[in-house]
C-alpha cells in the first residue's frame, strides 16, 4: 500500500464527469469495469482532445464495448496499468 500514501479515491458521479475531471486536471485517473459504451463515449473524447489517454484493463482500445477503462493524464498511465490494473 506503500503506492497509495498520497493518493485517494472518490466517486463523483457518472463516467462521464470522472473522465472529463481527468481531461482537465481535476483528477489525475478513473478507472472503472461494468461500464456500457454511452457512459464512456464523450467523455473519453474529451480526454483525447485535452491530451490524456484511455485504454481498456489490457491495455488496448476496446474501452468502449470491453466494458473496462483507465483513463490518465497520460503521463501516468503506465505506473497505474503495472501498479493497480495488472497487479499479481
Amino acid at each position: 500500500m506503500e503506492q497509495f500514501r498520497k493518493c485517494s479515491f472518490r466517486i463523483k458521479g457518472s463516467a462521464a464527469i470522472e473522465i472529463c475531471y481527468v481531461a482537465c486536471g481535476r483528477s489525475d485517473a478513473y478507472f472503472h469495469s461494468g461500464l456500457s459504451s454511452w457512459d464512456v463515449a464523450a467523455g473519453t473524447f474529451i480526454l483525447k482532445c485535452a491530451g490524456g489517454m484511455s485504454t481498456d484493463f489490457s491495455g488496448g482500445n476496446n474501452y468502449i464495448f470491453n466494458k473496462e477503462l483507465v483513463a490518465s493524464n497520460g503521463s501516468i498511465h503506465r505506473e497505474i496499468m503495472d501498479k493497480i490494473i495488472n497487479k499479481d
